[in-house]
């Protein structure tokens, strides 16, 4: 009998995988199925064209992006926290003096596969200064990959480093010369930098901008007004040109003059990075560490004569960076404390920061998913992963959880937030959200107003699409187009929220649980109603996520999946910035009341 009951399970699980595959993300009208005969997709009525209303398309299969999506790091969460972490000084992955110091994109691509085959999670700048403050803990196998931008050698960058990075899931810090080392707004000399490389890094999350000064001179040569200077002026153009506030400084030669660290410290940067030093704890970096503006890194060149070692090692890379992160007698790292949810809204408790940020946490658990799809479910099911949902708009909901949904395709930069409704209930919705490679969103609210987070807002969910062709949807879409004409996903742009609601329903018998469509808006009169906890719950999630990424609430970056797609949902009952004509009649969720 367990057998049987297995087998149903899984039939169950692809069912529902093959019908979402029709409906959230794609230009079609169905959505994820319902579990009830009565409201299934084949009892719905049949669809007629008016005279006043175009008919929507047939319902059929839509495929998923043709990007490839975002690769999963396969480090593992050990109980050993990290106490030493190695900062990696990369100038030029194509940089030889001699035979005594060479570096080749081969090597270096070798050498950062090592360390994503071998486990090691990658540190952002604001994560290196998390660290180093004692907020935040990383797992032992941690390292800093740092570049220090001088030469225009744009291509090996374009070519190698940004694409491995991108391919491992890594991140990178830059450290720019912020006058030397760019040389353009626009991409318009294949050879050399511009601006527009280091903001779409940015903004992908693949790089962390940093300051390298001006000009690069020596800085035991300046003067302490020189120093400021370089300083201060190369941190407002990096924040100008980038929109990013650099949080760290690299000495030119890595050369630390006396009072360059509270200079450094004067000129608004959290830490400065030098080279190879000889204190006592080695080239790694301590949580509260001593030398936090003169923080020292390893260098990864080799030579013709000891290539595979290390130059100044005698050891492989491998063995350099082993031997560096492994914990000393004594040494121990403060374990700070965040609020997180219990399962009951509103009552957290104090309890271990997680050693990744959540991004990474759903990274971690889907690159270990059985391969059997049943397993995979029942994996998914019991995880979580912090939310980014804020503790206090999470104290106004009648309950919050998280439960990973692995379909997503990319970093997602949010500047829109599309609703969606799911036809089928939170459990069927959540089950076709679980099955590989289909359709996601980020949250789903369910009638009672209870949230579920099923995606980081840092990554692409796939709810709207266009496929890769432009006209797969609609003209007016707003978030489909970059700003040079060219086909932007809109689900690279957007957080995706889905409403449990059942959308266009046989005649009711209920009052209070339909609304009525005088209008017959997309050919239906009568629509399943949203609760009033549910709008409730919506208004607080979509307040606090517009809060955090900065997003206006207004009709062109709080829309509706039709607004994308000839897609019907939310539907006419959903009435985001209009008073809502029909039965009953209702004000404007968003915006003042209409008179």
């Amino acid at each position: 009998m367990p057998k049987r009951l297995t087998l149903l399970q899984k039939i169950l699980y692809t069912l529902a995988f093959l019908a979402v595959l029709a409906g959230c993300a794609g230009p079609t009208e169905t959505e994820i199925p319902t579990t009830s005969p009565e409201v299934s997709i084949t009892s719905l009525p049949t669809m007629t064209a008016t005279a006043s209303s175009t008919p929507l398309p047939t319902a059929t299969l839509t495929s998923t992006p043709t990007s490839t999506p975002l690769p999963t790091p396969t480090f593992t969460i050990t109980p050993v926290p990290a106490t030493r972490i190695p900062i990696i000084e990369y100038h030029d992955p194509d940089y030889h003096v001699g035979d005594a110091v060479e570096m080749t994109p081969q090597l270096f691509s070798d050498q950062v596969t090592w360390l994503a085959s071998n486990g090691y999670h990658t540190l952002s700048a604001e994560e290196l200064v998390a660290y180093v403050d004692g907020e935040a803990i990383f797992p032992q196998k941690s390292v800093v990959l740092t570049f220090d931008i001088g030469l225009p050698k744009r291509p090996v960058y374009r070519d190698v480093v940004i694409p491995t990075l991108q391919k491992l899931g890594f991140k990178a810090i830059f450290f720019i010369l912020s006058n030397s080392g760019v040389e353009q707004d626009e991409c318009k000399d294949g050879n050399v930098f511009c601006w527009d490389d280091f903001r779409t890094w940015a903004q992908a999350g693949i790089i962390s901008i940093a300051s390298h000064g001006l000009y690069h001179p020596d800085f035991k040569t300046l003067t302490p007004t020189g120093i400021t200077q370089e300083m201060t002026q190369s941190r407002q153009i990096l924040q100008d040109k980038t929109g990013q506030i650099p949080l760290i400084f690299a000495f030119p030669f890595d050369s630390v003059p006396a009072a360059g660290p509270d200079l450094a410290k004067a000129a608004g940067y959290q830490l400065a990075v030098a080279g190879v030093t000889s204190r006592k704890d080695g080239p790694v970096v301590l949580v509260g560490d001593s030398d936090r503006y003169s923080l020292p890194r390893v260098y990864p060149y080799t030579s013709v004569h000891n290539y595979p070692k290390l130059n100044g090692y005698n050891l492989t890379f491998g063995d350099v960076v082993t031997n560096l992160i492994k914990p000393r007698a004594g040494s121990a790292t403060p374990v700070p404390t965040q609020s997180s949810p219990t399962g009951q809204a509103g009552t957290p408790t104090a309890t271990p920061a997680a050693a990744l940020n959540n991004v990474d946490q759903v990274l971690q658990i889907c690159a270990h998913l059985p391969s059997d799809t049943y397993l995979r479910a029942q994996t998914l099911m019991r995880a979580n992963f912090t939310p980014d949902v804020s503790a206090d708009a999470r104290a106004q909901l009648p309950g919050f959880s998280t439960n990973p949904s692995c379909n997503f395709y990319g970093r997602d930069v949010p500047e829109a937030i599309v609703i969606h409704y799911t036809v089928g209930d939170l459990t069927s919705s959540m089950a076709a959200f679980r099955q590989d490679k289909g359709a996601s969103a980020h949250y789903i609210i369910d009638r009672d107003g209870k949230v579920v987070q099923m995606v980081p807002e840092g990554l692409s969910a796939l709810h709207v699409n266009c496929n890769g062709t432009r006209t797969n949807c609609l003209a007016s879409c707003p978030i489909c187009d970059g700003k040079n004409g060219e086909l932007t996903e809109p689900y690279t742009r957007s957080i995706g929220i889905e409403l449990v609601n059942r959308g266009h329903i046989p005649a009711p018998s209920a009052p209070g649980t339909y609304f009525f469509d005088y209008l017959r808006s997309y050919n239906y009169f009568y629509w399943e109603e949203y609760p009033d906890a549910q709008i409730a719950a919506l208004k607080v999630l979509v307040e606090d996520i517009a809060a955090r990424w900065n997003i206006p609430i207004d009709p062109d970056h709080v829309l509706g999946h039709y607004r994308i797609n000839e897609k019907v949902d939310p539907g006419p009952a959903l009435n985001l910035f209009w008073s809502r004509a029909g039965y009953p009649p209702k004000q404007p969720i968003f915006g003042p009341p209409e008179p």
